[in-house]
């Protein structure tokens, strides 16, 4: 009895401790890697030297994720932080309440408001979302909060980096709590001619599920190209503050989401080393088509673990958060270079090493 009793224990620990591996343990992640890779040409050239960011959580859980619009409650909140409370307007009336009006536009339903800062109409907050009824139900063509201080973005006094996250913590976190602050980009890419050379610094925020992040990246997913027999992808959530010396200037959020049930409550991911071995071979067919040119090459200086939103196979009309390694680095070819730090160039269903196409979403 005390024999088959120690036995029980041994295995009741060895599972305990199997299942308490973190997520870097579990995929033998390393914290760097460095390699190199090369199409069958050997013209375009792949140099890995990477951080490898992965989460800190024992386990993986699948979401449902559904769209949502922004309410009146947000809206007045980001209102009273950035213009005083009561201190605005409403586009269509002289009062400090909000209210979303609607037009029909061909096939098209847009909704939406304008708050105004009193006294100023060079400050304005606007909400708008469009939607097409597709498949029984509305589907949104666009959908986003934005401030914008017409007047703001021209400071030539310095802005730190610790003072851009402090004022735009002070508007984010106290609206949308479930945000979390994700980085300050050192590239200064992705902004409006108006801000160039004239920036401070713009402030992205994320979101968390538990320890992990959903990547927040730049791109938006042919968000044009609805058609009456397509169900549309969900476009990526993105939020990001502009500040400079003299404070907010600019506020985007795009996409809102709504997180739903757990669809699955652990996921089994792939070992790194095969994430790796399907990055050599596709990241080099992805930048061959430029190998007339010299210096054809691609280096990949971050590689990040981490949530993505996609079309359920099985029922396109719905989605969900997978996980996913996205590659992130320059392109460079005959002297000129591309870069994005929100742009990945490479990326991988942890699950099944399927390459995904950020662009489409799938």
């Amino acid at each position: 009895m005390k024999r088959q009793f120690s036995f029980l224990l041994a295995l009741f620990l060895l599972v305990t401790c199997a299942s308490a591996e973190t997520i870097r343990e579990q995929v033998h992640a390393p914290e760097h890697t460095t390699e190199t890779f090369q199409s069958p040409s050997g013209r375009s050239h792949v140099y890995v030297d990477a951080e490898v960011i992965v989460p800190s959580a024992d386990a993986f859980p699948i979401y449902e994720v559904m769209p949502r619009t922004f309410t009146p409650l947000e809206a007045e909140r980001t209102a009273d932080l950035l213009f005083g409370e009561k201190q605005w307007w409403h586009g269509d009336s002289e009062k400090a309440e909000v209210y979303f009006t609607e037009e029909q536009v061909e096939a098209h339903t847009v909704h939406g408001c304008n708050l105004y800062a009193l006294g100023n109409t060079n400050r304005c907050l606007t909400i708008s979302w469009q939607t097409v009824h597709l498949f029984g139900r509305d589907w949104f063509h666009w959908n986003y909060l934005e401030y914008v201080d017409e007047q703001g973005g021209f400071s030539q006094a310095a802005c730190t980096p610790e003072e851009a996250r402090r004022r735009a913590d002070q508007i984010v976190l106290q609206v949308w709590p479930d945000m979390v602050f994700d980085s300050i980009d050192p590239s200064l890419d992705g902004l409006n001619d108006r801000y160039q050379g004239q920036y401070g610094c713009r402030v992205y925020y994320r979101r968390d599920m538990g320890d992990i992040p959903v990547t927040p990246v730049s791109m938006q997913i042919a968000r044009y190209a609805m058609q009456e027999n397509t169900i549309p992808p969900l476009p990526y959530e993105r939020l990001y503050v502009d500040v400079d010396a003299d404070g907010i200037f600019h506020l985007r959020y795009e996409y809102p989401a709504q997180i739903g049930a757990v669809v699955s409550q652990e996921t089994t991911l792939l070992p790194f080393s095969q994430i790796m071995s399907v990055f050599g071979q596709i990241a080099p067919l992805t930048i061959a088509s430029g190998e007339r040119g010299e210096n054809n090459t691609l280096r990949i200086d971050r590689i990040m673990l981490g949530f993505m939103c996609i079309q359920m196979k099985d029922d396109p009309s719905r989605y969900q958060m997978i996980p996913v390694w996205d590659f992130f680095g320059t392109y460079s070819v005959s002297g000129d270079v591309y870069s994005h730090y929100m742009e990945p160039r490479v990326t991988i269903n942890a699950i099944d090493g399927t390459v995904i196409d950020r662009k489409y979403g799938y």
